[in-house]
């Protein structure tokens, strides 16, 4: 099916000096080639040393591709998220070898978006792919939710060992006019040549799932189309169609539309890995492929930076060895027979590919290889390592503990995707002061006044005051430097009394009274009852503007002006 040779050992993978089929990079001999000779793939995912990436590009260009961001709104729709980021000119230099026509832009989702140290997508031109490899694009992912470092780049591997089409990975470092960013995790695009390597061909539909994207009928626009061809979507449709109406003969119909026994062994091993942010268990982070050969699909890992760790959010029924909040997952694990597959590779799996050895003995080496390269803002690293160490060394007990008595049935059925409906308007303006501490308690301010209506009821707002604050400590981890500021208006609900809450976070640089050409600036907000940021169903979302007539962050300095908005409600659900 796929061209790999079939490896040896897992030792092969993860410590000899040579490695094995046609996507597992070769040691680079001791002595470089020349600077304007081109780089093979085997010397770009290498994975032995820090491939040298230095980017030049204009400072305006920079710090409006580093602020770009996506809202709530758009990112939770129904539909795509694209475009979500712009190109801009660049002079790219990989190793010693100049790319003059590239461009770079932003890429990520909310988890690994950052404004300092953001993951960049590169494309190249004619000449840069002959000097790269015969690769079209460098995915530079930043290794925000990789504090090891190590975990999607020893992930990647698995799936590889496993005969998955899984991209290579090496490690970089990466700097942006002449400053450094740090380690980065330099990983294959899935894109043509991607393609054409794994499968013969790129004729296929290729689409990515970026959470939350499922087999559900109103839900097919969301999958993500990354090639020509693919806006009628009917090859999505018939599995959609399957599951909605399965019937006693839907695993054989299914069959048809997907390589079953490919997407077992992708989705044991996502389990195998804790990988709880992938299609499996998030309904994210996952490519599919309609594969011309054969007519089915076949799915492909993507995004597995939250690996080898215990999972942020745990597996139905808190089960480990196998995760079924995807529609397809938890269909299939309906199945008697397709429980007794699962369950016979995953024990497969941690009998021939999962090495628990060799793998420490790499994120030892990584961790070696990075610790002098590693930015500010990549803090925690050896408290990552050893988490990893422990998932390592601790999960094929537990595995087996779990499954010792037979294939686990998950019984609760996975909800809808959740997305965003418009729910209301808000308006007012404010008047406060700029307080240094995270302040809880607002201080009753002169000019505050504030409306709001939510499901086409006016909703009375009473005892409203205003506080503008450093952001409090986001739980997630963010940049180096002073949080971002924020203007909170607080009041209460009329008639029942609960406290609400309307939370607005500015960029830093836009924290400046408007003017004629620029009078308001976009901004993004949370409304929530009491002081939690309560993400998920039912969580409201403000976007809208605000226009500043003095803003500092100054103690005792005033901060004025007024906003407007629409706000919108989450609906639907994670799958639990």
């Amino acid at each position: 099916m796929l061209k790999a040779a079939r490896w040896m050992s897992l030792f092969a993978l993860f410590g000899a000096t040579v490695w094995m089929g046609p996507w597992v990079p070769t040691r680079l001999a001791a002595q470089e080639p020349a600077v304007d000779s081109p780089l093979s793939t085997e010397q770009l995912f290498d994975g032995q040393r820090l491939l040298k990436v230095e980017i030049e590009i204009e400072n305006d260009k920079w710090n409006e591709l580093r602020q770009q961001s996506l809202d709530f709104v758009t990112a939770f729709s129904k539909g795509p998220i694209t475009p979500r980021y712009t190109y801009f000119p660049a002079r790219v230099k990989v190793e010693g070898r100049v790319v003059g026509q590239a461009a770079i832009r932003k890429k990520g989702f909310f988890g690994s978006m950052d404004a300092d140290r953001p993951s960049l997508k590169v494309k190249l031109d004619a000449t840069g792919q002959k000097l790269m490899g015969g690769l079209e694009k460098l995915t530079l992912n930043n290794n925000k939710q990789d504090r090891s470092v190590a975990s999607q780049f020893l992930a990647y591997r698995l799936f590889a060992a496993a005969e998955l089409p899984a991209p290579r990975s090496s490690l970089a470092l990466v700097s942006v006019n002449g400053e450094s960013l740090g380690v980065y995790t330099h990983l294959e695009s899935v894109d043509s040549p991607f393609l054409r390597g794994r499968f013969g061909s790129d004729t296929g539909h290729l689409y990515e799932g970026v959470f939350p994207t499922d087999f559900f009928a109103d839900r097919v626009a969301r999958f993500e189309g990354k090639q020509k061809g693919e806006d009628d979507r009917d090859d999505l449709q018939q599995i959609v169609s399957i599951l909605a109406d399965p019937g006693h003969d839907y695993v054989a119909r299914l069959a048809q539309r997907v390589d079953l026994d490919q997407f077992v062994k992708f989705w044991a091993i996502e389990s195998l890995l804790g990988f709880w942010d992938g299609y499996a268990n998030n309904q994210n982070n996952y490519y599919i492929y309609h594969d011309p050969r054969d007519d089915r699909f076949r799915f492909i890992p993507w995004g597995a930076d939250m690996t080898l760790s215990p999972p942020f959010f745990p597996g139905q029924g808190g089960k480990k060895s196998v995760y079924a909040k995807g529609q397809l997952a938890w269909q299939l694990n309906q199945d008697p027979d397709i429980r007794q597959r699962y369950h016979e590779t995953l024990l497969k799996l941690l009998e021939a590919t999962w090495k628990e050895e060799p793998m420490l003995a790499e994120l030892d080496r990584i961790q070696a290889l990075v610790s002098d390269h590693l930015h500010p803002a990549q803090q925690g690293n050896s408290q990552a390592v050893e988490t990893a160490r422990k998932f390592i060394q601790e999960r094929r007990g537990e595995l087996l503990e779990e499954i010792k008595n037979g294939p686990i049935h998950i019984e609760k059925q996975p909800a809808k995707p959740f997305y965003m409906r418009e729910a209301g308007q808000a308006q007012g303006e404010f008047s406060t002061t700029w307080s240094p501490a995270d302040q809880k308690e607002a201080v009753a301010s002169d000019k505050v006044t504030f409306t709001l209506t939510l499901n086409d009821d006016p909703v009375e707002f009473e005892q409203v005051t205003a506080i503008s604050r450093p952001s409090p400590p986001n739980p997630f981890g963010g940049p180096p430097g002073p949080p971002p500021p924020q203007v909170v208006l607080r009041g209460a609900r009329g008639g029942d009394q609960k406290p609400l809450l309307l939370m607005l976070t500015i960029p830093p640089d836009q924290f400046t009274p408007g003017t004629d050409k620029n009078p308001e600036i976009g901004v993004q907000g949370i409304l929530t009852e009491g002081e939690g940021f309560g993400f998920g169903p039912g969580m409201r979302t403000f976007l809208g503007k605000i226009q500043f007539k003095s803003a500092s962050q100054e103690a005792g300095k005033p901060v004025v002006g007024k906003i407007s908005g629409t706000l919108f409600e989450m609906r639907g659900g994670f799958g639990f």
